[in-house]
């Protein structure tokens, strides 16, 4: 990896990280100033797995795109090669 690709890697992988950071941390404020309820439980006991939630409820990253390799069927839906194939982290996290 040259010194231009190694410094690009490392702009983007500080872009990335503060992204998701920062996303995180707003949902989880947005998200206890519409349930104060969850935001006084959370002051009173401070849960281990409150990030955890946080993160999984506000969802920083709300979807992911592949590419399929190869033509396969999926629950009787053909997906063919070359085409787009995205999953939507929200519509799992809410269960």
């Amino acid at each position: 990896m040259s010194d231009d690709e190694f410094g690009w890697f490392a702009l983007m992988l500080a872009v990335a990280g503060n992204e998701t950071t920062r996303n995180s941390i707003t949902q989880g404020m947005m998200a206890f100033t519409e349930f104060p309820d969850q935001w006084e439980l959370f002051k009173r006991g401070r849960p281990e797995t409150a990030a955890d939630e946080i993160v999984r409820w506000g969802t920083p990253v709300t979807s992911f795109q592949r590419t399929a390799l190869q033509d396969v069927e999926l629950s009787g839906v053909t997906i063919k090669k070359g085409q787009r194939v995205v999953m939507l982290y929200r519509s799992a996290n809410f269960d």
